[in-house]
């Protein structure tokens, strides 16, 4: 899974503090793992046994770990496939 943040010039602080976040998610001994960070990108070999329960929880984690003035609602989406182009 290729998970990508809109708005790139907030996007590597919004990972940086999805890190913190991180932990919240890691709840249940999960087999997916966290690959790599590529600019606003996080990066997971995720096990498609897992897709339904994780994938709604790093949106949720991404979309909500930079506070964002006026209530403006942070965004992120998702994309999966066997290799990081084919999830884009």
């Amino acid at each position: 899974m290729a998970k990508n943040l809109r708005g790139q010039s907030n996007g590597k602080r919004t990972c940086d503090d999805y890190f913190i976040q991180y932990p919240a998610i890691r709840e249940k001994p999960y087999q997916t793992r966290m690959l790599l960070q590529v600019h606003d990108e996080l990066v997971f070999d995720l096990h498609v046994s897992e897709q339904a329960d994780l994938i709604p929880r790093i949106l949720h984690a991404m979309s909500h770990a930079l506070p964002l003035p006026h209530d403006v609602p942070g965004s992120a989406e998702a994309g999966t496939g066997a290799n990081w182009l084919a999830a884009h």
